[in-house]
């Protein structure tokens, strides 16, 4: 499962839109659906509902949201340690 990928999917709920998260991580409205839809089709399951008011988690989403985060924010912790360490 890649972090970035939930990322994205936690981004994209926080601010409530794709496109919100697209601005702020740096990628497109499509690449953060891209990387949403092919997290969701890794997993087997939908974990965000798409309304014309944004996007919420869905119940199984819901019950993921907690392992999604922490994985991408070890990834993000991992990321930090090895510029750390590249700038000794």
């Amino acid at each position: 499962m890649d972090s970035e990928k939930c990322r994205a999917l936690v981004t994209a709920v926080e601010l409530g839109s794709m496109s919100a998260a697209a601005q702020q991580l740096g990628y497109t409205a499509s690449g953060i659906t891209r990387m949403v839809n092919a997290l969701e089709a890794e997993l087997g399951i939908t974990l965000i509902a798409r309304t014309s008011r944004g996007v919420a988690l869905t119940s199984d989403g819901v019950a993921l949201e907690p392992f999604l985060r922490e994985l991408a924010l070890t990834a993000e912790r991992a990321r930090q340690q090895a510029a750390a360490a590249k700038a000794c």
